[in-house]
């Protein structure tokens, strides 16, 4: 159970995870707890070790293919052998890119992460908005299946505005976009300048 703040970093101070369920997708077993790694994500999908980011973008692809969220909010990189906490500023994956097939109803938005994550915005990946902090304002995100997120950056998002179009939804106007069919409301936000 998490009890008090470290003085050297962000980190709560908690027991090993081998006595706390921390609801992972995958069972600890014998994993080895490496405690809180020096490992951050930052607001903007760089990966960090000891402070410095990671040059090597198939490490940094790597890492991403093995971390979890836990039920305590927190973020794990869960190896074959060992299982170490890591910090996030955000969102642990960002959309750099978008790839779009077919038009209006029918058409399909797939984002592409910073870590070569691909993920189609559908029912099973929505598209939200959130208050973030960090900008004092709503920023865009979608829910990935494995309950992580992915900040859409400022440059996706406003190509993500440009396919807006307005539907009636309970009788009411509502701007929006179509993807893998179903609509997602978008309101009047504007990219964070």
């Amino acid at each position: 159970m998490v009890s008090q703040t470290s003085d050297n970093n962000d980190f709560p101070i908690f027991v090993d995870p081998g006595e706390v369920d921390l609801n992972l997708p995958i069972p600890l077993g014998d994993r080895e707890y490496c405690g809180n790694l020096d490992i951050k994500i930052g607001r903007d999908g760089t990966w960090y070790y000891n402070s410095k980011p990671i040059k090597q973008q198939e490490l940094a692809c790597l890492f991403s293919n093995m971390l979890m969220l836990g039920s305590d909010g927190h973020y794990w990189l869960v190896s074959p052998t060992e299982i170490g906490r890591i910090s996030v500023a955000d969102a642990p994956f960002v959309a750099i890119e978008i790839v779009m097939a077919g038009e209006g109803e029918k058409q399909t938005i797939k984002l592409i992460t910073k870590t070569e994550q691909q993920v189609e915005i559908s029912t099973k990946n929505p598209f939200y908005l959130k208050p973030n902090p960090a900008i004092q304002n709503l920023a865009p995100y979608v829910k990935m299946e494995n309950n992580m997120d992915v900040l859409i950056r400022d440059d996706i998002f406003s190509q993500l505005l440009k396919l807006c179009v307005t539907t009636v939804l309970d009788n009411n106007p509502v701007k929006g976009f179509w993807s893998a069919g179903a609509f997602f409301p978008v309101g009047d936000t504007v990219p964070h300048e």
